[in-house]
């Protein structure tokens, strides 16, 4: 009887064996053949996806195994009672099966583990462009300290520069995370963590919706929307933005009692930002007179502007005013809106919002 349970165990194990390495070929055809990630647009991005690609090869045979020897087990033995055939722990299966998971593990601590974290990790550049990105309840303010550019709403990168960006934040935890670029990292409050990359392709959001900051971690109520848009621009373009920027940074707004000579006897409106709320939920105008809009910010070091919008999804922009952190005024110049209902929200938090009416 022992000869004969021995016998039908070697059958099943000859069954498991044949199904695991149809299973593993089968699996690793389908990763090598299919591209399930996008193609990285960073030099990291380039060897975190290499990484997770190997990996996958090296997991498959693993996966199924175990998937061979449970679906065999499930299908053979359904609807018996009592234990099977006894199988000890000795032998040349168990031990080629200790020396195949051990060599695999230990090959994914030295490559791509050790070697890859080095490699993504290592090498701070000495000449790199300085970003630092700050994450606030819900949205992320870009500054570029060498250049004097703060609170900027958009993350542009020349391409094939070093850049080392800071992140932080300001109230709860975030995670900067540019899907295109497959880098990730926390952006912690009273903490700064740094990543520096090379950006390969130049690009924009409006082409490629995986150029976005994105924030990964889950912060409130706004974090779905926490999202701003990444360009990646040739050198030259890069810094004819940069000095746009500045110019437009170093402008002197017009104080509002001048502002509402200079626009023609504008029609003067106020809203006060405190508590990460806005005192009035509705603004009222008349058409065929420029409209302005001052915005007192009491909130000290929160940023907010008024941006007004056609629609009250807030997908079709009428007009955008520039951030500013409290305690502060600023006036934004609208001009004449036509006949009609518009919608007014402060970026940075959309949930404070209202109406325009103009009639």
């Amino acid at each position: 009887m022992s000869g004969l349970g021995r016998g039908h165990a070697g059958r099943h194990l000859l069954a498991v064996v044949v199904t695991w390495v149809l299973l593993t070929a089968v699996g690793e055809y389908l990763a090598f053949a299919f591209r399930f990630h996008p193609k990285p647009g960073s030099d990291k991005g380039e060897e975190i996806y290499t990484a997770f690609h190997i990996l996958v090869y090296l997991a498959i045979p693993v996966f199924a195994g175990v998937v061979a020897a449970l679906s065999y087990s499930v299908l053979s033995f359904r609807g018996r009672t009592g234990d099977g055939v006894p199988l000890l722990g000795r032998g040349a299966v168990p031990a080629a099966w200790l020396a195949v998971t051990s060599a695999l593990a230990l090959t994914v601590m030295v490559f791509p583990g050790l070697i890859g974290t080095a490699r993504v990790m290592g090498g701070r550049p000495q000449d790199a462009l300085v970003v630092e990105v700050v994450g606030i309840r819900w949205t992320w303010l870009v500054n570029y300290p060498d250049l004097g550019l703060r609170d900027q709403r958009e993350l542009v990168l020349p391409v094939d520069r070093d850049v080392e960006i800071k992140v932080t934040a300001n109230d709860v935890a975030h995670s900067f995370w540019v899907p295109r670029f497959m880098l990730k990292i926390d952006a912690i409050p009273g903490t700064v963590n740094s990543v520096w990359f090379r950006a390969t392709e130049e690009g924009s959001y409006e082409d490629d919706p995986l150029l976005r900051l994105q924030c990964a971690e889950l912060c409130g109520t706004g974090h779905g929307r926490m999202a701003i848009p990444v360009r990646v621009v040739a050198q030259d373009e890069f810094e004819a933005w940069a000095a746009e920027q500045a110019k437009r940074q170093t402008a002197t707004p017009s104080p509002p009692a001048q502002a509402g000579r200079d626009a023609g006897q504008a029609q003067v409106l106020t809203l006060v930002a405190r508590n990460n709320a806005f005192d009035r939920k509705s603004l009222a105008a008349s058409p065929g007179r420029p409209v302005a809009i001052v915005l007192e910010n009491r909130d000290a070091g929160v940023p907010h502007n008024v941006s007004v919008y056609r629609d009250k999804d807030f997908r079709q922009p009428v007009f955008s005013g520039e951030l500013f952190s409290g305690p502060g005024s600023n006036t934004y110049e609208l001009g004449v809106l036509e006949h009609g209902t518009y919608y007014f929200r402060c970026d940075v938090h959309p949930d404070m919002k209202g109406t325009l009416t103009v009639r």
